[in-house]
């Protein structure tokens, strides 16, 4: 059970008095997940917001069928902040690599610790700033698979003008056979 030393020693709580972080304890609830447990699914609303306590977790995409690791959480770490703030649907996957304990605030009691306690508000916001730095990595990521498929087949037609060759030959046979039938049609009606 998640006590106010432990939560002390969370740099988000940290210039929080006691009083506060039991206040804060009540808000939440502490959750466990086993390694391969899905904390958080892409295109999922944001409902709460995390503070892992014990454990690993990791962010990952699929990205032209790949699954691409793009973040990797420790002790510490916060996820979902950025969702809320902006009332986006998550991004990603997060997944738990080994066992976890993890802190959890609903939307609403995150809301309001962040209108009560200044100094989280302050270091939630340099936090997410570095989240939002991981999101647009993966944005650019996506930007240069779609480009180098794309110069991949140019570059593919520009190296073997035999390939380029044969397509027009078949694009040619396929336009001569369409017209050579309603020709034979309208012979065969003459007769």
């Amino acid at each position: 059970m998640i006590d106010v030393e432990s939560l002390q020693q969370i740099p988000h709580f940290a210039a929080l008095s006691k009083q506060q972080l039991g206040w804060l304890i009540k808000q939440g609830n502490q959750i466990a997940l086993n390694p391969g447990d899905l904390l958080i699914s892409e295109g999922d609303p944001p409902k709460c917001f995390y503070i892992l306590l014990q454990g690993q977790l990791q962010s990952v995409q699929n990205i032209a069928k790949e699954e691409i690791g793009f973040a990797s959480y420790g002790p510490g770490s916060s996820l979902g902040e950025i969702h809320i703030a902006l009332e986006s649907a998550h991004l990603s996957d997060v997944r738990a690599l080994m066992h976890c304990q993890l802190f959890e605030l609903g939307k609403e009691a995150f809301c309001q610790v962040l209108a009560t306690f200044p100094s989280v508000k302050r270091y939630i916001i340099s936090k997410m700033e570095q989240h939002l730095h991981a999101v647009q990595s993966i944005q650019y990521h996506e930007k240069l698979v779609g480009l180098g498929t794309l110069a991949a087949g140019f570059a593919h037609e520009l190296n073997n003008p035999a390939v380029a060759g044969n397509r027009a030959v078949e694009h040619l046979r396929e336009h001569f056979e369409r017209l050579q039938l309603p020709s034979t049609e309208v012979a065969r009606s003459l007769l």
